[in-house]
């Protein structure tokens, strides 16, 4: 996709944002992509899960120096950023905030645990 092609599906964007039980997405979805920010609170987590189709690359923008983005065997802290490709089991914690470009497939959400009984 060129700058211009990408520009073309932003203008035709959707924005929402979805309150989780454990911070705020603030989602804009164009066209293929999915483009968020992603506020973790202090303290609170996302479940572990993988996707299965959904490839997405994070950013970690900002946080505490525990907060971050664990995936695999590894783990990604403010200024790093991490690819997470299908069936990477991963998860988010702390205080954080992070920018995500992923494809589109909103639903593709496999829980392993969750702190919220979802």
């Amino acid at each position: 996709m060129t700058p211009s092609e990408l520009l073309d599906e932003l203008e035709h964007a959707t924005y929402e944002v979805v309150e989780k039980p454990w911070g705020q997405e603030f989602v804009i979805t164009a066209g293929d992509l999915i483009f968020k920010v992603i506020r973790v609170n202090a303290g609170e987590m996302t479940s572990l899960q993988h996707h299965e189709e959904k490839d997405e690359v994070i950013f970690v923008m900002m946080g505490n120096e525990t907060g971050g983005v664990a995936y695999g065997s590894g783990h990604a802290g403010v200024g790093q950023r991490v690819r997470i490709r299908p069936n990477t089991l991963h998860r988010t914690w702390g205080h954080a905030v992070l920018f995500e470009v992923s494809t589109n497939h909103p639903d593709d959400v496999v829980r392993h645990s969750d702190a919220y009984g979802r």
